[in-house]
């Protein structure tokens, strides 16, 4: 007599899961797939580290340190080839389109192009993304768009700090000068000719600019080219006012130096 067959037992044959099939993630390799997500996150990641490091190599061991940095950014490129080669793979495309690593902005369709659903020739797709991937795809650009916009604005304002900087620097090097010239106008009555008058004269030139004396008293201030190519060669007058028989004052808003530069009270109201 045959076996009576439970309509709801439990199948005991082997199902096949083809479809549920992943292959895992080869970072330092030109072969497999990585999908969108993983590309972005590894790329920001490797970024990120061999920048960190480079940056503390390049302080800490001067030029050796500069010389590791160009290494390690080599090793940073070739790993770029690598996810990008695979990310190629992840729409069944040649790994040759990698190429287009190369060229600025036409490099991130990488990040737009999806992958392909299920296994194609390379391969079968990596597994579900972590959280980790997912939270560094996110958090991470992020960061780099805030970073560039204070960076935008911190840098043009750094660098017209530095150079008001070293103008004022200029300017406390005609600060003698006047002092001389001041003298030079109490004891006689007159102003000086000539540098050779003041004695002993003051000194003539400084780290960023140097001082010369001309007609009437006038002191004029010249900065070189280690202030800063926008500042090479611009000059401020320092001229002297009179009023009751004395130099009352100074006057610093003539020359060709732009008044963004100047200290408030050397530009002209």
């Amino acid at each position: 007599m045959s076996q009576a067959v439970n309509p709801y037992h439990a199948p005991k044959a082997a199902v096949s899961e083809a479809a549920g099939e992943t292959q895992p993630v080869k970072v330092f390799s030109v072969s497999g797939r990585i999908g969108r997500v993983r590309y972005i996150a590894y790329g920001f990641g490797f970024y990120l580290l061999i920048g960190v490091i480079g940056a503390i190599l390049a302080a800490a061991l001067g030029p050796a340190g500069v010389a590791a940095l160009v290494v390690m950014w080599l090793a940073l490129l070739a790993i770029g080839f690598m996810l990008t080669i695979q990310r190629c793979h992840d729409f069944n495309t040649s790994g040759w389109l990698s190429l287009v690593l190369l060229v600025p902005l036409v490099n991130l369709i990488f990040w737009f192009i999806p992958g392909t659903d299920g296994p194609n020739r390379y391969g079968a797709p990596t597994p579900a993304n972590g959280v980790a991937v997912v939270v560094v795809v996110c958090v991470v650009p992020l960061m780099f768009f805030i970073v560039g916009i204070l960076a935008a604005v911190a840098i043009p304002a750094y660098g017209d700090y530095t150079h008001r900087a070293r103008v004022s620097e200029v300017i406390l090097l005609g600060s003698p000068w006047r002092t001389a010239v001041t003298e030079y106008y109490v004891s006689n009555g007159k102003m000086p000719a000539r540098a050779a008058d003041l004695q002993p004269a003051p000194e003539s030139s400084g780290k960023y600019g140097s001082a010369a004396l001309g007609a009437d008293g006038v002191v004029t201030l010249t900065l070189s080219k280690e202030a800063g190519s926008s500042l090479a060669d611009k000059t401020i007058l320092l001229r002297p006012r009179i009023s009751g028989g004395q130099i009352a004052s100074w006057d610093c808003t003539e020359g060709t130096l732009p008044p963004k530069y100047r200290p408030r009270s050397c530009r002209r109201e």
